[in-house]
């Protein structure tokens, strides 16, 4: 009878050697996924940051310098004067005789 259970017990290490190793398979496999996406993606945006480049190397910077961009001004006045800075809270109940009597008392206790 010992022998009937020697290779249960071997298919049971087998087998729980056999999920394991998926398991890890299955992690290492999402880990090199997701690096592989990341650097796809940076590959799709490096040809836009290519052109960004060499369009700031090329830009023209001689039209903040002429005349006509030094003759403009500010059409606001500063300082803004402060605005309301919102609505009014509707649910606001202002204190009432009760209200003062009770903080009163409680702050002289």
């Amino acid at each position: 009878m010992k022998q009937d259970n020697q290779p249960k017990k071997i298919n049971l290490v087998l087998w729980s050697g056999l999920v394991v190793l998926a398991v890890l398979g299955g992690l290492v496999f999402r880990v090199i996924a997701q690096d592989l996406s990341v650097s796809l993606s940076s590959a799709k945006y490096s040809t836009s940051l290519k052109k960004t480049e060499a369009l700031i190397k090329n830009f023209n910077t001689d039209l903040f310098n002429s005349p006509v961009f030094r003759s403009l001004e500010h059409s606001i006045t500063l300082p803004l004067r402060v605005g309301n800075q919102g609505k009014d809270n509707p649910f606001f109940q202002p204190q009432t005789e009760e209200d003062l009597f009770l903080e009163n008392l409680n702050q002289s206790l």
